[in-house]
């Protein structure tokens, strides 16, 4: 009965990967090509978009599933899709200013990474059990996984091994982007160091040098060391708020599971 739904989450994804590629200009994801690399960014836009139209399509497909889920499930996946674009709008800006504070940051990424997986949480807990207050403390688990996820995935995208991300080191800090380590240097740097940081993002585009001054601004900040710690404490609270919420043991294994993969991953 889920299967449908989980499908029509996993398009909308792969929609919005889609896009996010062309919109940063990657040519590779996970060491493959990625579509607009390959055919172009008229079709990739017209890929991207059919993926996003099936998904609703898909959704309508779920057997032995009551009107109102279904309409629960779409309603909510429309939603986070929403956000989910409103969050990669406000991720592209901010790479134009030089200023983000970490509020604004995780304002973001509730809306670009989490929101979607909190929609995922959301519609599974529902369908599965029609109890709309156990499908919403799934959702918060899922707001909680999706700023966990997304500020390792920042910490990959400036000290990743290449040959695990598939992504250049340094890649991020080419497109310069305002993810959670920058945005904290320039919080808590030394003047010094923020003055470094701000004639590098000024430049209309970044050399190999530029990049290693970005490192160089990052580590004095210890900016790495303190998005790690901060991925461990979303990731201590979220075991926390499982416990307290008395989820079946299998449950709480598997999210355990998912919480030390997504603190640890590697690409």
């Amino acid at each position: 009965s889920v299967l449908p739904p989980a499908v029509a989450i996993e398009l909308v994804h792969n929609f919005s990967l889609i896009h996010d590629d062309i919109e940063d200009r990657d040519t590779q994801r996970h060491n493959r090509p990625t579509v607009w690399s390959i055919w172009g960014e008229p079709k990739a836009i017209h890929i991207g978009s059919l993926l996003y139209d099936l998904a609703f399509i898909q959704m309508d497909k779920a057997p032995n599933v009551s009107p109102e889920r279904l309409l629960y499930a779409s309603s909510r996946l429309s939603e986070s899709s929403f956000e989910m674009m409103k969050g990669q709008y406000l991720d592209i800006s901010f790479e134009e200013r030089m200023k983000v504070s970490t509020a604004e940051y995780i304002e973001m990424i509730a809306f670009k990474t989490a929101s979607l997986i909190s929609c995922a949480m959301d519609i599974g807990g529902f369908i599965g059990t029609g109890d709309h207050e156990l499908a919403s403390s799934l959702a918060l688990l899922g707001q909680q996984l999706g700023q966990l996820f997304q500020i390792r995935d920042d910490i990959l995208g400036i000290w990743g091994d290449v040959q695990s991300t598939g992504k250049p080191v340094g890649a991020d800090i080419r497109r310069k982007k305002k993810s959670f380590p920058i945005v904290y240097a320039m919080e808590v740097g030394r003047k010094s160091s923020i003055n470094d940081l701000n004639k590098v993002f000024n430049k209309p585009t970044l050399d190999d040098g530029d990049v290693d001054k970005v490192l160089v601004a990052l580590d004095h900040t210890n900016a790495k060391n303190k998005s790690e710690i901060t991925t461990q404490k979303i990731g201590s609270r979220i075991l926390k708020q499982v416990e307290n919420a008395k989820f079946p043991s299998n449950f709480r294994l598997e999210i355990e599971e998912l919480v030390d993969f997504l603190v640890t991953r590697s690409r």
